[in-house]
């Protein structure tokens, strides 16, 4: 077993993002989307489709 971090940049639009914003900070959650590049982009951005809290 490893302990495994990274910082990922991500994206919810809509009723996500509202959903999203409203939780608390610092709390522990789950996601399920997608990974892409933005244009002209070299790193990844995930879209967030989905998430719940762990």
């Amino acid at each position: 077993m490893r302990k495994v971090q990274l910082k990922l940049r991500a994206l919810a639009i809509g009723s996500m993002a509202e959903r999203l914003a409203k939780q608390e900070v610092g709390s522990f959650w789950s996601f399920q989307g997608f990974l892409a590049t933005p244009r002209q982009g070299k790193s990844v951005v995930l879209h967030i489709q989905e998430f719940q809290q762990d």
